[in-house]
């Protein structure tokens, strides 16, 4: 990644301390006061999406932060602006991913990965990874067998858990936070259908999920608070939570090393895996597959279910197609109609990748059909895909007739979409990122929820306990209730 130097440093410096704006261009960018934001990043850095609400608050979709001595931020909310910018990251174009923002990531799963890598070496590890993770190892009946075996394998003593507790009280439900089942139902596919590791489900879930959780939890601080870039796993244990953290980062890599020894019997997904990758690579890409994927389907599947459990008609209606066939097969998800607008409209609205970082590789301009901006070289843009979800301007009921902050699975209908002038590329949410460095897993991401999510409404009837949460944010969007729901068995369930 190419930083700003010393010398462009003091060359801005005096433009800085008099204010002087960065970002030419038509298009209008409005600087964001330095010290309230610097007290207010202070204060919310556990929870960086109060300081994206702090960043976008008002009508505008481009803010700038430009504190002197150090390169701009550009903080973008604008669709138009983020799709030309992920269009034009990487394979050389004028962006790359900034790895500043994630860079207690790398420290804990390594920086020779796909998450990281740049040029050369991420085209490298892009292709690695292309056949396993494709449409077309996806999209296959043999991997939707696997992924429902799978599911059902991890899923069937916690449904009876749950069941007997229904079947005892005297109302016929049980209160139950959805979130930990979620968790660990996404730790077993990804550790034995992903990579065919055979860990039993109360060894993932009793032993492997708790030590991910934490050193998932600490990565989020390292990031933000480890400015020294301290070795915290090589210092000597200095408390009882080091302590706990250094046993569960052993943890961890005690399950990255029974997914490794897999590779030689060519369970899972090993066999379309491409050769060529250094032994430390292709472990750190797993490390990032494990902790990076468990993260991302948990906040995706725990939204989905949280929206349903809060809109009645659209549970009811999810519920009757995912019982209007008799497997879960790719034929039966390209039928599924409705879910998969319950899917992307949970994707739209509690997207799991926030915001995605990006840096300026060269002075660039991008252009939108509203005007140009202009960015200058080792400009740090932060693109705030979670914002653009819900803005009023690009989602609310002028544009797709339904407020931009409410649950309506019926904004994605085709009919409706033709009828306003518009397609889905005007409907694009980022919710897998966009361009050339769209999230590698998508596919199997997109298959797991959709094999998940009517196993579950087949099963289930539920209600939200209370009102919609609040989104908690570290390395990925969740929850702030756990999905609380109150759960009952449906009588035509199986």
């Amino acid at each position: 990644m190419p930083a700003m130097g010393l010398s462009t440093r003091l060359a801005r410096l005096p433009a800085q301390l008099l204010g002087e704006r960065p970002f030419a261009g038509t298009l209008p960018v409005e600087p964001l006061p330095v010290f309230a934001t610097a007290l207010l990043t202070a204060r919310h850095f556990r929870t960086p999406l109060r300081i994206l609400d702090y960043a976008f608050r008002g009508d505008g979709d481009l803010k700038s932060l430009d504190v002197p001595g150090f390169p701009p931020i550009l903080f973008v909310r604008d669709p138009e602006v983020i799709r030309a910018v992920t269009l034009g990251t990487a394979n050389g174009g004028d962006f790359d991913r900034d790895t500043l923002p994630t860079q207690g990531i790398a420290r804990v799963v390594g920086g020779r990965t796909l998450l990281f890598a740049q040029g050369d070496a991420w085209r490298k590890h892009r292709a690695a990874a292309a056949r396993p993770f494709g449409m077309g190892a996806v999209q296959t009946a043999e991997v939707y067998r696997d992924i429902e075996d799978a599911i059902r394998l991890a899923v069937e003593p916690q449904l009876e858990a749950l069941a007997a507790r229904v079947r005892e009280s005297p109302t016929g439900s049980c209160r139950v936070r959805l979130e930990p089942h979620i968790k660990a139902v996404m730790l077993d596919v990804l550790v034995n259908v992903l990579f065919g590791a055979a860990v039993p489900h109360g060894e993932s879930r009793g032993r492997y999920l708790p030590a991910l959780e934490n050193v998932i939890r600490y990565i989020m601080l390292d990031t933000v608070a480890n400015v020294f870039r301290l070795p915290v796993f090589r210092l000597p244990t200095l408390t009882g939570r080091h302590a706990r953290l250094k046993a569960d980062r052993l943890v961890f890599e005690e399950l990255v090393g029974r997914v490794l020894r897999t590779r030689s019997d060519g369970a899972g997904f090993w066999p379309l895996l491409a050769a060529g990758l250094p032994e430390e690579a292709v472990r750190s890409n797993v490390r990032v597959f494990l902790a990076g994927a468990l993260e991302a389907t948990a906040s995706y599947l725990s939204w989905t279910l949280g929206n349903l459990a809060r809109h009645p008609a659209a549970r009811a209606a999810a519920h009757a197609e995912a019982a209007g066939h008799a497997g879960v097969t790719p034929a039966a998800r390209e039928s599924a109609v409705y879910l998969h607008k319950v899917l992307a409209e949970s994707l739209r609205l509690n997207n799991a990748l926030y915001f995605l970082p990006r840096v300026a590789v060269r002075d660039a301009t991008v252009t939108t059909s509203k005007g140009t901006v202009i960015v200058p070289r080792g400009t740090h843009l932060v693109l705030g895909t979670y914002h653009a979800n819900r803005s009023e301007a690009h989602w609310g009921v002028a544009a797709t007739g339904h407020p931009a902050t409410a649950f309506a699975p019926e904004r994605w209908d085709a009919a409706d979409l033709a009828a306003r002038g518009r397609s889905p590329k005007d409907n694009l949410h980022f919710g897998f990122g966009h361009g050339p460095r769209v999230c590698i897993g998508k596919h199997f991401s997109e298959a797991e929820a959709f094999v998940c999510l009517t196993l579950f409404l087949r099963r289930f009837e539920f209600t939200a306990v209370g009102p919609a949460p609040e989104a908690d944010s570290g390395v990925s969007t969740r929850p702030r209730d756990k999905v609380e729901v109150e759960l009952s068995l449906r009588p035509d369930g199986p």
